[in-house]
């Protein structure tokens, strides 16, 4: 073997060992070819002879050799983390969890994961709100600062907002959009006692300006179609933008839902028959396949008695509601049975679960909730043969549907899912104001092809309802900067989606463009 080291130097090979030449001590050979670590061993501990002495200058491999860099330790991934601060963490348990300060003091493994993370664990509330508070304004001047920024760089905004009511207080949210991907919430402002449409404005006008904002910064703001609002629109300097997504919900109401005519005041203090819908349960989830029992049983006593509006299309004497109304009121006669009852749904869902391999609990319509009718009745047709094997378990046959009561439950589905697919396009922050109108119009194609009574009751709401809220001037213009030949573009139905003139498009724009800049 080759003797490029000098510790060789003291021992010499006898067959297949080797042999100090100090004293009759012996290595087997095939131990030290691949380490000569015993051999420095036993000449430091036996014969003295330091490692120092055994380098060889000028022998590759050895101290002439340049010295092998310092092997790092690979970081744990945690150390590309960015690191919260303890501001932060109770801001999120406060904001997020919906933890008060006290739960948050009294709860001792909060109090030991502080500790472990390395910071103080506070056990007062006034120390944790004070905590809270501090990361408002830490946030709050970077949110101030980042709007400040875009302002020099000649960026303008849009504004979103809406109430939310939360343990019987009422807030309204302001969110600033600056384009498709960033967007800044800027709090929640409390709304005491009953507001009119001037008030709302002077409170958002305040909420933006403590961020540097004013109302000639924004391009449009975006609300539901409340009366309030809609007067609210007419009142603001900038452009108002009905969110269509609601619009769409208030079709369904329109056709499948009682409407409570209410007065409405000059002030807008009320809000019509058309948008002011029944409360339901804020958390259920409208999911399909994927509904938390939890967020589902608030919604049961909704509903109860509810009957159809007079849902009569103009010319036509027959009530398309008497056809419809017995159908829905089975089915969710039917899922009130099984929701209320644990036998029987434990029942049911063996019988699912032999039949599909996974539990799937029926859904409870909300009116509040979009798209919840949907849900409902496509869960009930995918379970729709255990559900008849339990109501046979249970000798309620009578609340079996007949042939032509199912397939009504198919058309209406039927007729429901374009309207599905097109809220989940337009809750999509990518989109604008040209494929929004897209959308209608494909949405208001799929009603027209289909023909049937129910399709022309909803393609006659939806035409209602969207002319009631397109911005002509706000879209028009967007449509003619996204392709300038849509200005002479026909449409089947001109009377919807109209082009002004070029000379109002240029008249607009001027204004906008001097109202901004």
């Amino acid at each position: 073997m080759p003797k490029t080291s000098a510790i060789w130097d003291f021992f010499v090979e006898q067959g297949d060992v080797v042999v100090c030449k100090r004293c009759p001590k012996s290595y087997k050979l095939a131990t030290v070819k691949s380490s000569t670590h015993p051999l420095r061993y036993h000449l430091k501990s036996q014969h003295n002879v330091s490692h120092e002495s055994l380098k060889r200058p000028g022998v590759s491999g050895e101290s002439s050799a340049a010295p092998s860099p310092k092997r790092q330790c690979q970081k744990p991934i945690t150390t590309y983390l960015e690191k919260k601060t303890q501001q932060e963490m109770y801001a999120e348990l406060v904001a997020k969890d919906r933890m008060s300060f006290h739960q948050i003091a009294t709860c001792s493994f909060i109090r030991g994961a502080m500790l472990d993370k390395g910071f103080k664990s506070h056990k007062s509330k006034d120390a944790i709100r004070s905590k809270v508070l501090q990361f408002f304004e830490e946030a709050k001047a970077f949110v101030k600062t980042q709007l400040e920024t875009e302002l020099q760089n000649n960026r303008r905004f849009a504004l979103s907002f809406d109430e939310y009511t939360g343990k019987n207080r009422r807030y309204l949210t302001v969110n600033v959009h600056s384009n498709k991907e960033v967007w800044y919430n800027l709090g929640m402002v409390r709304v005491w006692k009953g507001q009119t449409a001037e008030t709302v404005l002077t409170l958002v006008e305040s909420r933006i300006a403590e961020f540097g904002l004013k109302m000639n910064h924004i391009v449009a703001m975006v609300t539901d179609g409340a009366s309030i609002m809609m007067k609210l629109g007419r009142l603001a300097p900038c452009e108002h933008v009905v969110c269509l997504s609601h619009t769409l919900h208030l079709v369904i109401t329109d056709v499948f839902y009682p409407k409570k005519k209410k007065n409405v005041t000059d002030d807008g203090t009320n809000t019509d028959d058309d948008d002011d819908l029944d409360e339901g349960d804020d958390d259920q989830d409208e999911n399909v396949d994927n509904v938390a029992e939890s967020d589902e049983d608030d919604a049961d006593d909704d509903d109860e008695t509810a009957t159809l509006p007079d849902a009569s299309v103009d010319g036509d004497p027959t009530s398309l509601a008497d056809s419809i109304e017995p159908v829905i009121s089975k089915v969710r006669s039917i899922v009130r049975k099984f929701r209320k009852s644990p036998v029987k749904n434990d029942c049911l869902q063996e019988l699912v679960k032999k039949s599909l391999g996974k539990e799937l609990t029926l859904l409870k319509d909300c009116k509040t909730r979009w798209s919840s009718l949907h849900a409902m009745l496509v869960r009930f047709l995918r379970i729709v043969h255990p559900v008849y094997e339990a109501l046979d378990e249970y000798n309620l046959q009578d609340l079996k549907l007949q042939e032509d009561e199912l397939q009504l439950v198919k058309d209406i589905t039927e007729a429901l899912e374009p309207f599905q697919v097109a809220t989940n396009f337009l809750c999509d922050r990518k989109f604008n104001l040209v494929k929004a109108e897209g959308t209608i119009q494909f949405l208001a194609n799929k009603l027209r092809d289909k023909g049937s009574d129910l399709s022309e009751k909803l393609l006659q709401s939806l035409e209602t309802r969207y002319i009631k809220r397109r911005n002509n001037s706000l879209v028009s213009l967007a449509k003619f900067f996204h392709n300038p030949e849509s200005i002479s573009s026909s449409s089947p139905a001109a009377d919807i989606y109209k082009m002004p003139t070029k000379v109002t498009l240029t008249r607009n724009a001027k204004s906008l463009h001097n109202r901004l800049f």
